[in-house]
């Protein structure tokens, strides 16, 4: 990705903020600024708050809805931005032993890396998160050159400022490369600086982007560090003031302090770590580590980055549409919770009475235009407006869609490496930890004599439960081999489907029905790169693999 390129696009995304105006991203004008507007104070406040519009913008959505849809917790079957062809299963077989085949025949594999173009536009599934990951990096890149020139003048607190701004910039790049490295079978590490002409096209592994991600969050923990909490900081970070660099409207859970912030760096570690590690291939020695980065993380009481929206929906990232939590709702029809995830809830879990219902008359969605009858659910999200967490019907409820770690992913992160390592009840006390969290409402499972197994079946339900809508349901299905082939031991035995009458021969099926089937998914473990990229920017000859 070309330098020229990146900079260019980085200056759209300017958002100006004007102190006497409700607005805290404002639209209207968005190329008027020029590179030097950034190198002043009054510019480049509003620069890092603009950048919000690509850490959590439409890219990022589509991005975000494409893990939740391949990790089975929720799905689309419509076909807008490839939706539908990146989450269709390759072959269900129902109780009975019939077969049914993907409607549309090739596996996900062969489906995405044909619209992997140009020409496919909105189809192409990996286009989105790659590049709402590198306007993301170039922005970072932007904003901790200039926080970093000698000749920058802050007025008052210069040192909180300055500090604050890079550990800003060192947080979100190494955010966007944990994304990156997460998703993608490779990728470019490219932290050029201001207006050089500097030019990337040496494609590394996705574990060296994770090394470099890695580095970034131990440079904002290390900024963190010496900065403390005072009124500067506070004005800055809390969406009150014309230095703030956080929206208001995404700071739904309160302040994150700067001990808070460095905890989150190490939590961040411990999910690259994690996320990236087949379960069959981790041992004692790799358990130790995730639960040595986790003892670093997140505690009780801390808060996460979070994306969210005003009132009106009108001056805020989400434009009246671009949120998963809206999607969600019933009210818009574009989100559907999966049957697979309500499976997972445990009788008794009060979040599954507070935030889910099943439709009246039974069915809220089958097997719509013959697309696949994984596409079907008998279940609702209970919006918040009616006392649920995760969907909104008309903006006036702020949910929260993290975007980073919280308390409860750790505390499972912590779980599922001590309960590997063979301490199951301390394991088993961090499960109970984050239900707790949550208002769960079920009796502890620490001390409850579970074996390992029963103890890790108990870690693999509450991630999909407690974690849902933060990013990591495709993630958990990569690393414990759902998404696998059966020929490589992959597949999920007795999922929840909404059978239609006419499939199988069960004597009688009059209505629909919900029977465990056995679900071969298929899918592809790592992305691509995509063409929008390799079509300006061909790699080098000592660039790894750009393709699967």
């Amino acid at each position: 990705m070309k330098n020229k390129f990146i900079v260019l696009l980085s200056l759209s995304l300017f958002l100006l903020i004007s102190a006497c105006s409700k607005k805290e991203l404002d639209l209207s004008d968005p190329v008027s600024p020029t590179i030097s507007s950034i190198n002043t104070e009054s510019g480049i406040f509003p620069f890092a708050l603009g950048m919000w519009g690509k850490i959590g913008g439409g890219d990022y959505i589509v991005a975000a809805n494409y893990h939740s849809i391949m990790g089975d917790e929720c799905f689309i079957p419509w076909g807008n931005y490839g939706w539908r062809w990146g989450s269709q299963v390759y072959k269900i077989t129902l109780p009975d032993g019939t077969v049914i085949d993907n409607p549309i025949g090739p596996e996900q594999k062969i489906q995405l890396q044909g619209t992997n173009s140009r020409e496919a536009a909105s189809l192409n599934a990996f286009y989105y998160e790659w590049q709402a990951m590198y306007y993301t990096i170039a922005e970072c890149n932007i904003l901790l050159a200039d926080s970093k020139e000698p000749s920058f003048t802050f007025s008052g607190d210069a040192d909180t400022k300055q500090k604050v701004l890079q550990a800003f910039g060192y947080w979100w790049r190494g955010w966007a490369y944990s994304r990156i490295g997460s998703m993608y079978i490779a990728g470019l590490v490219n932290n050029f600086s201001g207006s050089s002409s500097f030019v990337e096209n040496n494609f590394v592994s996705n574990a060296d982007v994770i090394k470099e991600a890695n580095a970034n969050l131990d440079s904002a923990a290390t900024v963190l560090a010496s900065i403390s909490l005072n009124d500067t900081y506070t004005q800055m970070m809390d969406g009150s003031s014309n230095i703030s660099i956080v929206p208001s409207f995404c700071n739904q859970n309160g302040l994150m302090t700067p001990d808070n912030w460095k905890r989150l760096c190490w939590s961040m570690k411990a999910r690259n770590l994690l996320v990236n590690t087949k379960t069959k291939d981790a041992n004692d020695g790799f358990w130790n580590q995730v639960a040595s980065l986790a003892s670093q993380g997140l505690q009780e009481g801390d808060v996460s980055f979070t994306l969210g929206y005003t009132s009106d929906a009108t001056n805020d990232i989400s434009g009246g549409f671009w949120n998963s939590n809206l999607m969600l709702s019933d009210a818009f029809g574009w989100l559907f919770p999966s049957e697979r995830l309500l499976q997972e809830y445990q009788p008794g879990d009060q979040r599954k009475e507070r935030n889910f219902a099943i439709y009246d008359g039974g069915i809220n969605i089958m097997n719509p235009r013959g697309r696949g009858i994984h596409y079907g659910t008998t279940w609702y999200s209970i919006d918040a407006e009616n006392g649920g967490e995760y969907s909104s019907a008309d903006y006036s409820v702020n949910v929260a869609q993290y975007l980073a770690p919280s308390y409860e992913e750790n505390e499972l992160m912590l779980a599922e490496a001590k309960i590997n390592t063979g301490s199951i009840d301390e394991g088993l006390a961090h499960v109970d930890n984050a239900r707790a969290a949550q208002s769960a409402g079920l009796d502890p499972v620490s001390g409850a004599g579970l074996s390992a197994d029963e103890a890790k079946e108990q870690v693999r339900s509450e991630r999909r439960v407690g974690l849902f809508l933060r990013g990591l349901s495709f993630y958990d299905a990569r690393r414990w081999n759902v998404i696998a082939s059966v020929s490589q031991g992959g597949g999920r035995a007795n999922a929840n489907v909404l059978v239609p009458d006419g499939y199988g021969d069960f004597e009688p099926l009059a209505d629909p029905a919900v029977l465990p089937c056995f679900m071969e998914y298929n899918y592809m473990d790592y992305w691509d790169v995509p063409l929008n990229e390799l079509d300006f920017n061909k790699p080098s000859a000592t660039s790894v693999p750009v393709k699967q």
